[in-house]
């Protein structure tokens, strides 16, 4: 009697415990919200589906608006909540996010962007460039302290 008993727990256990033990998304460690190089801005970084996007907060003109968006339609629009990072996938191999798009509202231009936590997740280490790497730019993030 005792034994079905350990089986069945065992069962249970066996059935309910997978979800939670690999629970770890080590994607999902990129969201949350970054201050820029500058403290000009802070990036929003979120989950769509299989992507990850970045959501921009400028702080330094928070009510700047997008006028050199070669899109006539968006030139108009606000910068504040626009997603201007999208497509990045997590690669576990290289241990860094990879093959996303950052648009720069600076010179309304399209680029290539990478990213990678440092410092234990405290940083983020973010790299736009066109065609290759090695042709960019990186720049270092702190995350914000949410209290």
């Amino acid at each position: 009697m005792q034994y079905k008993w350990i089986i069945s727990a065992t069962v249970l256990l066996l059935l309910f415990l997978p979800p939670f033990a690999g629970a770890t998304d080590p994607g999902g460690n990129l969201i949350g919200r970054w201050y820029t190089k500058d403290n000009g801005a802070i990036f929003e970084f979120y989950r769509k589906g299989n992507d990850f996007c970045g959501r921009l907060e400028p702080l330094k003109r928070p009510h700047i608006i997008d006028s050199l968006n070669p899109v006539d339609s968006l030139k108009s629009r606000k910068l504040a909540g626009a997603t201007t990072i999208w497509g990045l996938r997590f690669n576990p191999d290289k241990n860094q996010w990879e093959n996303g798009y950052v648009y720069n509202p600076s010179d309304g231009r399209t680029y290539r962007c990478t990213c990678r936590l440092i410092d234990k997740g405290k940083r983020l280490r973010f790299r736009g460039y066109i065609g290759v790497s090695m042709l960019g730019q990186s720049q270092v993030w702190r995350r914000v302290e949410e209290k």
